[in-house]
């Protein structure tokens, strides 16, 4: 029975290495994937940065081309200040309005108060 359990052990502990190297592959798999892919990367054009211009047309192009766009986005924005400088006004002209008509309630509610106290004094 021991040489039995021995044996059972021994393969257990085979089993446990040969997982253990398996990992241990794989990790380093992992690792040469991940310096490749970074060297990849690296090595190729970069994401962010300036344009490169081949030619003084090229470099041209891409200025006017900007340029267009610039222009199309400050009339754009002009459009939105304008609707917002009109609905202001509107908003201006209303509180103008609304003030006149409360002055104009507060005045005939002073000619109601007046009017009653006359009333109540000549006792009609």
């Amino acid at each position: 029975m021991p040489t039995f359990d021995l044996r059972v052990d021994n393969k257990k502990a085979r089993v446990h290495a040969s997982k253990a190297y398996m990992t241990n592959m794989d990790t380093n798999l992992i690792r040469f994937l991940s310096l490749l892919t970074l060297m990849c990367f690296l090595k190729g054009e970069p994401i962010v940065g300036e344009p490169v211009c081949t030619s003084r047309f090229d470099y041209e192009f891409k200025v006017l081309s900007k340029l267009v766009e610039l222009e199309t986005e400050h009339k754009r924005l002009q459009e939105i200040v304008g609707a917002q400088q009109t609905a202001v006004s509107k908003l201006v002209e209303f509180e103008i309005e609304q003030k006149r008509l409360l002055e104009t309630v507060d005045t005939q509610q002073t000619r109601i108060d007046e009017l009653q106290q006359q009333i109540e004094t000549k006792g009609l």
